[in-house]
Order: structure tokens, then C-alpha cells, then sequence
């Protein structure tokens, strides 16, 4: 089989997991479970001088007091913050509104699945640098195709800080003008999928996996 559909099987497979697992767990589970990650990001972040002079016995004044006392409260209210999450999303899963939880789960994975794509091309694109310079398996990939829209939408949204700093006499780096640009229209008589011989491999591993 081509590099182009391993890396084709390879986004179907993170898909399929990511919605399975969110499946299993549930919406609410997964929804407080992001909570519970921003929350303890933010108790450390805000609460840390609080508990950073109380380490200065054990470690100097400064960044790393900082930090540890940031991490110490991080980890106390993660673990809070989890069982209290997981207590609530078992009562919701043990419910009458159990199968719905369930299918809004595998919704979220899948749309979770799909962001996890298109930031993995907002990467590929910032540290290959232009189109020209991908590698001819990566252009051919269907999944690169399908993720491209994507991450130029979440490019588009991001503040101009966030962005990497424009080289001289540009406005833009050349990998944010590159997704916020439409990929050029591939030549008709060329066609669309994959090749003949693709599809014989791909059918092949579909069919030794029944």
C-alpha cells in the first residue's frame, strides 16, 4: 500500500476511536471532563501565589516556587474536579437519558476526532512550509484534502496574536497565507480517490480484518 492511504487509514482509525471512546464515556463525562482540565488550569494559574510562599522553606523564591506551587494545585483540583465529574456523568449514564448521552458522546468524539485533524495539518503546514515543498504521498492524501477547509476555518478565527510573526515585507507568514488560500483546482482529466491499485490494497486489508 502507498504512504498516502496508511495516512488515510491512519485519520479514519483516530475518527473511530476518539468516537468510540467518547461513545463509552459519555457527553456529559466528556463535556465536565474538559471543564475539569480548564478548571484546574486555572485554579493553578490563579491561586498559585497563594500557596508559593509557603514553599520558599524548600525552594527558592521565583519561577520554580511558582511552578511547583501552580502544579500542586493543578493536580489537587484535577483530581477533584474528575470524580466529581464522573460522579455526575455515571448518575446521567445509569439514567433514562442514557442512550441519548451516549450517542451525543460518539457525536463529540467524531467532531473531536475532525479538530484533532485539522490542527494536525495546521502543524504540518506551519513546519513544512508551502504546498510545493509536501512530499507527493502527503498532497495525494484524501485526508489531507479533507482537512484542509477545516483548518484554514480555524486559522481564520485565531487572533493575529496567536499567530507566528510575519517575515519582513510580508503580511503574513507564508503557511497562514498558504491555509487562508484556497488550494488550487486539481485538473479534471486527472480525476478524484484513489488509483486502481489503491483500491485493491485497501479492499485486500478490509476484507483480512473480517
Amino acid at each position: 500500500m502507498t504512504a498516502s492511504l496508511w495516512l488515510d487509514l491512519g485519520v479514519l482509525a483516530v475518527l473511530l476511536v476518539s468516537g468510540l471512546l467518547a461513545m463509552l464515556r459519555g457527553f456529559v463525562r466528556e463535556l465536565l471532563g474538559i471543564g475539569a482540565w480548564l478548571g484546574a488550569a486555572l485554579a493553578g494559574l490563579f491561586l498559585h501565589p497563594l500557596l508559593a510562599p509557603h514553599l520558599h522553606p524548600w525552594l527558592a523564591p521565583g519561577l520554580i516556587a511558582n511552578l511547583a506551587a501552580g502544579g500542586a494545585i493543578f493536580l489537587v483540583v484535577l483530581i477533584l474536579l474528575s470524580l466529581l465529574a464522573r460522579f455526575l456523568s455515571d448518575r446521567v449514564r445509569d439514567s433514562a437519558a442514557g442512550s441519548i448521552d451516549r450517542t451525543l458522546g460518539l457525536v463529540f468524539g467524531l467532531v473531536r476526532g475532525v479538530a484533532l485533524v485539522c490542527f494536525a495539518y495546521i502543524a504540518v503546514a506551519f513546519l513544512a512550509g508551502e504546498r510545493a515543498r509536501w512530499p507527493g504521498w502527503l498532497k495525494e492524501s484524501q485526508s489531507v484534502r479533507f482537512a484542509e477547509p477545516g483548518a484554514a476555518w480555524i486559522v481564520a478565527q485565531l487572533p493575529p496574536g496567536l499567530l507566528p510573526p510575519p517575515p519582513s515585507g510580508s503580511a503574513r507568514p507564508p503557511a497562514v497565507e498558504q491555509l487562508l488560500r484556497p488550494a488550487p483546482a486539481r485538473p479534471p482529466e486527472r480525476g478524484e480517490g484513489y488509483r486502481p491499485e489503491e483500491r485493491r490494497d485497501l479492499d485486500r486489508l478490509l476484507n483480512t480484518t473480517r
